[in-house]
């Protein structure tokens, strides 16, 4: 009885809104943000150039939390909240144009439950969206939507599909391979990359590998490259210089960045490969003495000293902090994850991390570190490369030794051709998002 619940919500008053165009729609849920100085913000692509704020029309997705809410309305573009939508349409315009079509919607959404009883825990919200966006379109006409990294709502990209818009996933995080899945390649390996439903994706060309085989309906792969690594690439040298001083880097100092990875149990780390990690940043201090050390967390809202983590690895984090050679950036700090990469000499990253390819395609030396010697498998990517995968600390004094020491610039710069340009980045050259934006107005 949704439909009908939702006709006495609805305003007797009449609509006079006219029917608005936007060029670019973008799908809004929980993570991607306005004003993130931690990673990026969600208006990444608006230079007011090529793409104006005008050009765009923010679409709230279902259950929103109220943070998020708040900062859309505050951000000064346009926004629409897909399920409020619906208490501001005229209900006598809503009986007259949809509600037959909604009574032949939810009858074969009964009918597919008495055939196969799984569709039960979808049919609701199945039914929600086909209405919602069934008025959604009486108001906006949308020619492209772009949809980052958000599990998708099948329902809504068939109605985005025959409204006549191209919807566009832009995945921004390298995906590899976890899981040898031998003679059931055809199978999806994550449930939320799998069934989906798109005109184009636009990523790297691993995870558009990836996306092939994950049971899902794409007409057109495109290979763009590490979205973020422009932000590496093009850093400037004012930029580097400020970063270090504020980091306290001295000029004749080299600076390694250290990145980690999800951390506790079924997590890339577990808290004993997490402790080897924190240990091998203390040797190396303690083995170069013009190295200057920075740590960044995945997860670094707060302070590794404040989040809940076993004593040991607490204990061994303060005995870093001790280090005058060594600092924690986080959040609050304004540092860009991406700037910092541009900013360093060496990146050491926890495996299977899209750090790894970000600085790659950014110019940057790399290492990808494993201390537990976990993912070593031929399928993961990264293992085929050579002078990039450490698996424990003696390998990664060796890569340190090679990358800063032995080899030249030629030597990357071949890495580069050779590896990740057949590979994940076919261009490695700052001009990802300019490419996006490109698709995005085609």
């Amino acid at each position: 009885i949704y439909p009908e619940i939702l006709f006495f919500k609805m305003s007797g008053e009449k609509d006079d809104q006219e029917k608005k165009y936007f060029p670019i729609g973008v799908h809004l849920y929980e993570g991607l943000m306005f004003n993130n100085k931690h990673s990026h913000s969600v208006d990444f692509f608006i230079d007011e150039v090529k793409i104006k704020k005008d050009d765009v029309l923010f679409v709230l997705g279902p259950h929103q939390p109220h943070d998020c809410i708040k900062q859309t309305k505050e951000s000064g573009y346009h926004y629409v909240d897909i399920y409020d939508i619906t208490s501001k349409h005229n209900r006598y315009y809503y009986l007259k144009k949809h509600y037959r079509k909604i009574s032949t919607f939810r009858f074969k959404s009964i009918r597919s439950i008495l055939r196969q009883s799984w569709f039960s825990t979808s049919a609701s919200s199945a039914l929600r969206n086909f209405i919602s966006w069934s008025i959604f379109f009486d108001k906006y006409n949308v020619k492209k939507f772009m949809n980052m990294m958000n599990p998708q709502e099948i329902t809504r990209e068939i109605m985005i599909r025959k409204y006549g818009a191209e919807s566009i996933f832009v995945h921004n995080s390298v995906s590899v391979t976890y899981v040898d899945k031998g003679k059931n390649s055809q199978y999806a390996e994550m449930l939320y990359v799998s069934n989906m439903i798109f005109d184009k994706t636009v990523t790297d060309i691993e995870t558009n590998k990836w996306l092939r085989g994950s049971q899902n309906s794409v007409k057109k792969y495109i290979d763009n490259g590490v979205l973020f690594a422009d932000y590496a690439k093009n850093i400037t040298c004012d930029q580097k210089t400020a970063i270090r001083t504020q980091l306290g880097v001295l000029p004749k100092q080299t600076l390694v960045s250290c990145f980690d990875n999800n951390v506790g149990p079924m997590c890339v780390f577990n808290y004993e490969e997490y402790y080897l990690l924190l240990d091998s940043i203390k040797k190396i201090l303690d083995l170069y003495p013009h190295f200057y050390v920075v740590f960044k967390s995945k997860h670094s809202n707060e302070s590794t000293l404040r989040k809940q983590f076993p004593f040991y690895i607490k204990d061994i984090f303060r005995e870093l902090l001790q280090n005058e050679r060594f600092c924690e950036v986080t959040n609050d700090q304004g540092i860009m994850n991406y700037e910092l990469i541009g900013s360093t000499d060496l990146v050491v990253s926890g495996a299977t991390s899209t750090m790894i390819y970000i600085s790659l395609a950014g110019g940057i030396k790399t290492i990808s570190y494993d201390p537990g010697n976990k993912y070593f498998q031929k399928f993961i990517i990264t293992e085929n490369f050579p002078n990039l995968c450490a698996h424990n600390f003696n390998e990664l004094v060796d890569l340190i030794e090679y990358w800063l020491c032995k080899s030249t610039d030629d030597d990357f710069r071949a890495f580069i051709n050779d590896y990740i340009r057949p590979n994940i980045d076919p261009y490695c050259d700052g001009r990802a998002i300019e490419r996006l934006q490109e698709i995005l107005l085609a």
